[in-house]
């Protein structure tokens, strides 16, 4: 996987053919291996978690998981082949792992949801070999036996519907216990997939409106989405002038006063 440096932000860099290609590699070799995504709703966080920025730094493909984000890329110069959102990856990443009849697990939600996904994954991916999950509100001191169950399952494919950061931490401790396994996560997926929200159509993505799309769905979550405005007026603002006008490059995390 091609990477480039945006600021100091890991993106990779494909095509669509490159990424469904590495998909199946990752599915046949004998690590595991985390996706994950950048979009300005998620450089938040960069702020907001102490650990964030080291912890995903470590993923194996992070996607331009915003449409805004991505475009951003692209105006800076940075020659980014393809965006992909992370519920679009986590469905094709389903549908590779069902053309070659692969086992999934599904870590989130409460339990009517997590089971209502569990059952609309099998129903549509019929030729996976196994669907089973588990629900996402469990004590922190059960940890160890929920990644002992999820080896002992040795799923191909795991969905982390959890919240941030602890999705993020918990796919490397899962990279480090499994063989031969994705890990996406995927946070409110598991609705989606439950069919209780309902995924970004491609028009409103290209548009750049998702974000808005899925905070509608949730209002109480609006408020958020114009701090996340607000913050990126000043990171963007702030990369041009050092890139276009003293001809240097700063560190987006560094803007931020995230500890590297």
């Amino acid at each position: 996987m091609n990477y480039i440096n945006f600021f100091g932000l890991k993106v990779s860099n494909f095509t669509k053919e490159e990424l469904y290609n590495y998909i199946e590699k990752c599915f046949t070799d004998s690590k595991s291996y985390i996706y994950y995504g950048y979009s300005l709703a998620v450089l938040s966080y960069l702020k907001k978690y102490i650990n964030y920025y080291n912890v995903t730094n470590k993923f194996d493909l992070m996607a331009t998981d915003g449409r805004i984000f991505y475009i951003l890329i692209r105006l800076f110069g940075f020659k980014v082949q393809y965006d992909i959102s992370i519920p679009r990856l986590t469905f094709k990443t389903i549908e590779i792992a069902n053309k070659n009849r692969l086992k999934v697990f599904v870590l989130g939600g409460t339990k009517e949801t997590n089971s209502m996904a569990c059952n609309n994954i099998k129903e549509k991916y019929k030729n996976l070999s196994a669907v089973v999950g588990h629900n996402g509100f469990y004590k922190h001191s059960e940890e160890d036996i929920i990644i002992q169950t999820i080896k002992d399952y040795k799923p191909n494919l795991i969905l982390l519907g959890l919240p941030t950061p602890y999705k993020q931490e918990l796919a490397l401790k899962l990279r480090e216990s499994l063989n031969n396994c994705i890990i996406i996560p995927c946070g409110g997926m598991v609705n989606v997939l439950a069919g209780k929200e309902k995924l970004t159509p491609l028009f409103i993505k290209k548009l750049g409106l998702a974000s808005l799309f899925r905070h509608l769905q949730n209002p109480k979550r609006l408020p958020e989405l114009f701090l996340v405005g607000i913050r990126a007026l000043y990171i963007f603002p702030t990369c041009a002038f050092y890139k276009f006008i003293l001809h240097k490059n700063i560190s987006i995390p560094k803007i931020l006063g995230t500890k590297i």
